[in-house]
């Protein structure tokens, strides 16, 4: 079961937390004019994306941002065009070059198998022509490896000597042929090294498996020519023979099958020549567009350039002028929370000029006059001390001079009337000065928030004209990338068509291949348009996906009207709940309290949470201050017992010595006095006695006045106490000598 104050806490926790989703509704809310962002998105992407194919020689054609081109960005694409040439041009030599080092290996291959077939041939007393026309068609080296050009080897000297001596050439020097061989030597033993490392393993294995058949079948052969001619001689001659005729036919098929394979790759690689030579022509001829668009191009540079250094220019200035409109509105926003906090203050005052005087005090009015009155005051800073205000201080009197009538006014109206309290006209003359300062400062803070104001006011139009300088530079960059555009569409380009890809384009009639070429084509090319398939297709069938775009905004719209008329009537429904609601609320109060009452203003001057858990912090505070003064206080009477028991061995000292001076005193008169019997006739023991009596009346009297002092001091300490003073000290003087 909860308390009254935690059920009217909780109460207050939902109310507040209603208000706080109101204030979020209300802030979420949008205004009459308010677009929605993802529909102004939309729309940006319909108008950019829109169906419609717009030519670039079309009147109507603005070049997009991300497509204007200039003189550098041309050049970025020459050369782009030059890189893909050569990496084109440099992957189909690789594989030349590869195709090169396949030829060598299935030369060498078939090399070996020839030699195995004829030895296979001697045997069977045939012979194998095609196999020996390829193996002896020669190819030149320096055609076939051109890099080895400068290769040569020993032969190649001797003939080149001999020739020098046919041709009566100099004589070559023998050092030099000698190096020159030791060379040839080097240069064939690593093109032989060379030779030898790219022949693969199977042909090597292969060609070894070969030899040994080939050896083991003229084994065979020397065997029956030297045994006599019988039936088993017979049998292992033919067998011989098959299989001599099995291996010449298999070495047959594998050498096709190798020489096939080689010549695939050379048919394939010629089609690709072909394609890539096509390619690069075209790429040569559109390296040539671009040469000429780039001359063009580097004559509108400049004008380009002056365009875009404006362009940079404006958007410098309006990013400048929106950082100083940021920190124009950040000062605002912090000068209108100082007006606030004043204003605060201000209400805090009056509450406090209030709570002093009195609603019902008979002097309220006469106060509020005086509280509420404008004095003139010298204008001086808070910081006292320095020079400045002296000056200040100065000239306030200066000006003040000019005005005595007024202020003399001011200070015969600022009189206490009669019958208040002097300490409560005091009061509320220093709440009027606190009034004054408070006022001032706002002055102060309302000529800053003005200032500031003039200079938003400022920026805002130096933001529109920049903007109109902004939107007239867009214009004109934007005729001028037309006019480059007119100017780059001038320029002829070269392209290659295909009989297939050509179609006629007659009105609004469907395209369709043209039955003859020649026929469609002779009124000119100004009717046609070079124009992919691919996009032809697309324009062709964006007709259909319009149509269906259109239908679903059609159903699109209608289920928002449908959505909206719910929406109202729901509002409706909300609205008359919130009617009713209100209704019952009026009547519990006015059953309740007799009047409509404000539940903030309840809330306020009930106790809440905070009050609450304040007054509990201020309890422990006081249980912890019990607890220290009790300690601090039986500390006291520790003390007090302890002075006591000092003061009162302090007494009985002092009573001590005054009762040895009175005993001394005794007897210094007794000792007077038997001198005194004593007759001398000489005069100086009588001057030297007054000298010592003189000395003794001296110490006597020094004695008194510091007891008189301790006595003195002892009372003024036991008058703070409150306490009555009792001593014995007269009681134990001795009877006045007169």
């Amino acid at each position: 079961q909860l308390t009254s104050a935690q059920q009217r806490e909780l109460r207050r926790q939902l109310r507040q937390e209603r208000k706080e989703r109101m204030q979020i509704l209300e802030k979420d809310k949008p205004s009459d004019g308010h677009e929605a962002q993802e529909d102004v998105t939309a729309i940006q992407v319909a108008e950019q994306t829109l169906g419609d194919y717009k030519l670039k020689s079309s009147k109507n054609y603005q070049v997009p941002e991300n497509q204007r081109m200039n003189a550098e960005k041309k050049r970025r694409q020459m050369f782009l065009l030059e890189e893909s040439t050569h990496a084109i041009r440099t992957e189909f030599n690789q594989r030349v070059l590869s195709l090169r080092d396949f030829r060598q290996q299935v030369r060498e291959e078939v090399e070996r198998d020839y030699e195995i077939l004829q030895s296979i041939d001697e045997q069977l007393g045939t012979t194998t022509p095609w196999v020996r026309d390829l193996v002896e068609q020669k190819v030149e080296q320096q055609v076939e490896f051109p890099e080895k050009r400068f290769d040569f080897t020993n032969k190649d000297l001797e003939a080149l000597r001999k020739r020098s001596k046919k041709d009566g050439a100099a004589d070559v020097d023998p050092a030099e042929g000698e190096g020159s061989e030791q060379e040839a030597e080097e240069g064939g033993g690593s093109a032989s090294q060379s030779a030898s490392k790219s022949t693969t393993s199977y042909g090597y294995g292969r060609t070894a498996v070969g030899q040994r058949r080939a050896e083991m079948l003229k084994l065979r052969n020397n065997i029956a020519k030297q045994e006599k001619e019988n039936a088993m001689t017979k049998s292992v001659r033919a067998e011989a023979t098959a299989r001599r005729w099995f291996e010449k036919r298999r070495l047959e098929h594998h050498i096709q099958q190798v020489v096939g394979t080689f010549d695939q790759a050379v048919s394939a690689l010629e089609k690709e020549k072909s394609k890539l030579q096509s390619d690069l022509c075209n790429a040569d001829m559109k390296l040539l567009v671009l040469y000429e668009e780039l001359l063009m191009l580097n004559e509108l540079e400049e004008k380009d350039e002056m365009l875009l250094r404006k362009s940079n220019k404006c958007r410098s200035e309006k990013a400048t002028i929106m950082h100083s409109i940021k920190e124009c509105q950040d000062q605002l926003a912090e000068k209108k929370s100082e007006i606030e906090h004043w204003q605060q203050e201000e209400a805090t005052l009056q509450s406090d000029f209030t709570d002093l005087v009195g609603e019902n005090s008979p002097f309220l009015t006469t106060l509020l006059k005086i509280y509420k009155r404008k004095v003139k005051r010298s204008k001086r800073k808070k910081a006292l001390g320095d020079d400045e205000d002296f000056d200040e201080d100065e000239e306030s009197e200066e000006e003040s001079i000019g005005s005595d009538e007024e202020s003399d006014e001011d200070m015969e109206d600022d009189i206490c009337p009669q019958g208040c309290d002097m300490s409560i006209y005091e009061s509320v003359i220093e709440l009027r000065d606190k009034r004054l300062d408070m006022e001032d400062d706002l002055q102060e803070i309302q000529k800053a928030v003005d200032e500031l104001k003039k200079t938003h006011g400022r920026l805002l139009q130096e933001e529109k004209k920049i903007d109109k300088e902004q939107k007239q530079t867009d214009l004109e960059i934007q005729q001028f990338q037309t006019e480059k555009q007119r100017k780059l569409n001038q320029i002829k380009i070269v392209f290659t068509l295909k009989l297939s890809q050509v179609q006629c384009l007659v009105g609004d009639s469907e395209p369709q291949l043209p039955e003859s070429l020649d026929r469609q084509l002779e009124q000119g090319e100004d009717g046609y348009v070079v124009f992919t398939r691919a996009r032809l297709l697309k324009l062709m069938s964006r007709i259909t996906e319009l149509h269906e775009e259109t239908k679903q905004v059609r159903q699109h719209y209608k289920q928002l009207r449908r959505d909206h008329v719910n929406s109202n009537k729901e509002k409706k429904v909300a609205e008359k709940q919130i009617e009713e609601l209100n209704r019952k609320f009026q009547d519990i109060q006015m059953l309740k309290f007799g009047q409509v009452v404000d539940l903030d203003l309840i809330e306020r001057s009930a106790p809440n949470k905070f009050v609450q858990e304040l007054h509990e912090k201020v309890k422990d505070a006081e249980v912890r201050c019990r607890q220290k003064l009790a300690h601090w206080q039986a500390k006291i009477e520790n003390a007090r017992k302890d002075l006591s028991k000092i003061t009162a061995d302090n007494t009985d000292y002092m009573e001590q010595i005054v009762q040895m001076g009175y005993s001394q005193l005794q007897l210094d008169q007794a000792l007077n006095a038997r001198i005194s019997n004593v007759t001398v006739n000489d005069a100086e023991p009588t001057v030297e006695l007054k000298e010592m009596e003189k000395e003794r009346m001296k110490d006597l009297l020094t004695l008194q006045a510091k007891e008189i002092a301790t006595l003195q001091a002892e009372i003024n300490l036991f008058r703070k106490k409150g306490g009555h003073i009792y001593t014995t000290v007269t009681a134990n003087r001795l009877p006045d000598r007169r």
